[in-house]
């Protein structure tokens, strides 16, 4: 077989899809998510990994339920993380499907810190 010219490698690949040799360096700090800024506030880019945890779960109703569990069971929050859930209140509804919602962010909060 001849060679594709439009195939990818995979590490190039990895570099669009976020999976770089960086990786190390940004999850110990080294190196920012924003290295160059940002107009997120501090408790913005805070959620943001933890809404794309969220994102990259909901289409799993057991990952979601264990995420519900995790909210219902896991320890406090940083007081960061509580200004990250005062954030996203208006974003919940009432009743128990707002209760759900928060208790998976919670729990999202824990799983990305």
């Amino acid at each position: 077989g001849g060679h594709n010219p439009l195939e990818v490698p995979a590490d190039v690949l990895g570099l669009f899809l976020g999976q770089s040799a960086l990786g190390p360096l940004q999850d110990d700090g080294t190196l920012k998510t924003f290295p160059f800024g940002t107009a997120f506030t501090a408790v913005e880019q805070r959620l943001l990994p933890a809404l794309d945890h969220l994102r990259q779960h909901a289409h799993s109703r057991r990952a979601m339920a264990a995420l519900a569990w995790q909210g219902l069971s896991g320890g406090p929050l940083t007081d960061d993380e509580e200004d990250c859930m005062v954030r996203m209140a208006g974003e919940s509804g009432e009743g128990p499907l707002g209760r759900l919602q928060r208790l998976v962010l919670k729990a999202a909060l824990l799983r990305t810190r």
